[in-house]
Order: structure tokens, then sequence, then C-alpha cells
């Protein structure tokens, strides 16, 4: 196994995406994300999580495969998806898919979108997946392999990004400062099958994104 992933309780309708990254991972789920792991017929290696929005006859399902359960206090500085991400840091894993990290919960929402910076700086690379949107933060060289025409948004993460050059992008930006309130790189698009972005400075989310 050389990739991890973790699934929060958030939204998670994409589950053959789920099972297709779930494939020879190390599995973390923290709390209702265990109910989106038995909807997808995947045994995690771990449950984790205070377990107050979990069903219980789940919790009871993965305890009675042996897996392996982490609880913690309800009251702790730290959400369990971020415990989780922790998790699957510390057992040393760097490539790592979040599913369930979006959903109405506008502020959980946008607490794991931040996380991405955490594990950045760490050296470790997180995306988040959910049914139309692909999101990773980096800095420095970025290469994704994408498909011709996908709607590809850099958004700068910090409040400015600096842009040495893109290649393989319908709207390239070169030599180029980007703003953290301002909407320029919002819907580029594709113009290969593959990407690259080098940053001078700055950290920038790189979301791959389709319409509903």
């Amino acid at each position: 196994m050389n990739k991890a992933v973790v699934v929060a309780g958030g939204s998670c309708k994409c589950i053959d995406l789920l099972k297709q990254k779930s494939k020879n991972a190390f599995i973390v789920a923290c709390d209702s994300g265990i109910g989106h792991c038995k909807a997808a017929d995947i045994v995690p290696n771990v449950i984790i999580g205070d377990f107050d929005s979990a069903k219980k006859e789940d919790i009871a399902f993965f305890d009675s495969l042996g897996i392996e359960r982490k609880t913690y206090p309800t009251k702790k500085n730290a959400t369990d998806s971020e415990i989780g991400l922790d998790i699957a840091y510390e057992h040393g894993y760097s490539e790592i898919y979040f599913f369930g990290a979006t959903g109405s919960r506008l502020d959980h929402s946008l607490t794991n979108i931040h996380l991405l910076a955490k594990y950045l700086k760490k050296g470790a690379s997180v995306t988040i997946i959910n049914e139309n949107n692909e999101i990773t933060a980096f800095s420095g060289t970025f290469t994704a392999n994408v498909k011709t025409g996908d709607t590809l948004s850099l958004i700068p993460f910090t409040q400015t990004v600096k842009v040495k050059y893109t290649k393989g992008l319908l709207y390239p930006v070169k030599d180029k400062k980007m703003y953290i309130d301002s909407s320029l790189g919002n819907s580029n698009v594709a113009g290969d099958d593959r990407v690259e972005i080098e940053l001078e400075s700055g950290i920038m989310l790189f979301m791959r994104c389709k319409d509903i």
C-alpha cells in the first residue's frame, strides 16, 4: 500500500470512485464515514471518532469484524476528519484521498479544504474528491493527468501567488501574480491531457470541476 483513503461523514455520492481509490489503500473511516464504507463494501483498517453521528449498527458491524476502533471525546481541539488525516499521515502515507469532506455544513467543508495546506507543508498530497470536484493544494511545480476540455480552476490559497508558467491550459498564465480576492483563475480549460504549473511563490488550489 502506497496510498491512504480517509472517509469522513460529509456527502459521498461517488461510491465507484471511493471503491476505485480504496483498492490497495490504507483506509481510515471517520465517525459517520463508516456508513459510506459499509455502503461501498469497503472494510477500513481503522475507524475513529467520537461517534456522535455514526449509526450504532454500523459501529457494531465493524466491531464484529474486529476492525480497530479509536474513540475520542466529543470535546476536543480537532475534528474527526483532521484526526483521521493525521493517522493516515502518521502511518507514513504521503498520498491521501479524502472522501466525505464536503457537504451541507459549509464550516466543515471549508475547514477540510484548509487542511490541505497543513499536509502540503508536511510534504503530503491530500486530494478531496466528491461527485463533481477534485481539489488539491500545491506549491512549486505541479502536474496532473486530465482530459482535454475539463474545467480546471486555479484558486490562490495564500494572499498572493506568483505563477511562473502553465502548460496544457487553454488560457495560459505566465509570470503573473494572482490574488486570493480575485476570480481570475476560475474556470480555465484543459487544452491537453496533461497540465503542468510552476509557481514561484505561494500555495494554489488546483480544482478539477464539473457541473451538476
